[in-house]
């Protein structure tokens, strides 16, 4: 299906001033052309990839491994659709996986307080 603007009138979510390239995590939603499902089925309420659903899954993992500063996190494939955490990350900053998290911490010695891709804001408990 083409896009129609009388049909599509989707509203972007975008920051419109916030530059996308700076460190962060950031929730990222793919969805194949004309929703079809292309990446496998849902039976008994699991989701079962079929080739082009394990291609999308590996790709995902492989992109940091291509990209420089950039790190993925959770992620999950659907019939027709993806969703899943990537974090940019800024030069001065590790990561270390710790648990179900991933912890940056600055380079300097300087712990940042829980942030992790799930808690942007720092809080000091991130759980």
């Amino acid at each position: 299906m083409a896009y129609d603007p009388d049909r599509h009138d989707r509203q972007s979510i975008r920051l419109p001033e916030y530059d996308y390239r700076l460190p962060g995590a950031y929730f990222v939603t793919t969805c194949t052309a004309d929703r079809r499902c292309l990446f496998g089925t849902v039976e008994n309420g699991r989701m079962r990839l079929n080739d082009y659903g394990r291609v999308a899954a590996e790709e995902w993992q492989r992109t940091e491994s291509v990209r420089d500063r950039v790190v993925v996190d959770t992620f999950i494939v659907m019939p027709n659709h993806t969703h899943g955490v990537i974090v940019i990350t800024d030069p001065r900053m590790i990561i270390r996986p710790t648990g179900h998290r991933l912890y940056l911490t600055m380079i300097s010695g300087i712990r940042m307080a829980g942030a992790s891709p799930m808690n942007p804001y720092h809080d000091k408990n991130p759980d």
